[in-house]
């Protein structure tokens, strides 16, 4: 006579649920103790403002204060206007820098076309700063759309390619 393997079924064993209990209380913890710590971030930073507009009647709105209270769409033209202004300040250095470095430069067109693109990087990472703090604006203030985002990090980086243009025609003209 065969013996019929007569294992029980994985639910009714008893290993299976403590498992199970585990897992439930594991996870438990992570939801309600992430809304515990996003609470108290959230009480925290409502007293702050509670100070801070208790304290506004006594003084003058701070900067900070009158940055908060722009549309997402004035907060983005700001941001613009700064980094702008930023890479066009920049250019003529990065231009300036690139003539000069290119002088001594012994490396042939590679050497050359590396340094340009090290000046175009310098460019970049200020246009990329600015495109964050638009990110930033649109994630607190403008609840997530992309439509006012887009269109000014667009116009930031049509700033910064016509921007980086400038240091690729120092390098066309150093390169012939």
């Amino acid at each position: 006579m065969e013996k019929k393997n007569t294992k029980k079924p994985v639910y009714k064993r008893i290993w299976f649920w403590v498992v199970v209990v585990i897992v439930v209380f594991v996870i438990g913890g992570a939801i309600g103790g992430g809304s515990k710590k996003n609470n108290s971030k959230n009480n925290e930073s409502n007293n702050v403002v509670n100070e801070s507009s208790s304290e506004s009647s006594s003084k003058p709105a701070s900067k900070k204060d009158s940055v908060k209270q722009l549309t997402e769409e004035q907060q983005d033209q700001k941001i613009l206007d700064d980094y702008t202004q930023k890479i066009k300040e920049a250019t003529p250095k990065l231009v300036d820098e690139y003539n000069n470095e290119s002088k001594s430069n012994t490396s042939g067109l590679q050497g050359l076309a590396t340094l340009s693109n090290s000046k175009i990087e310098k460019l970049a990472k200020i246009s990329n700063e600015g495109v964050s703090k638009m990110a930033e604006v649109m994630m607190h203030s403008g609840g997530g759309k992309q439509d006012t985002y887009k269109s000014y990090a667009a116009k930031l980086m049509d700033v910064y390619t016509s921007e980086a243009q400038k240091i690729t025609e120092a390098y066309t003209q150093s390169a012939q």
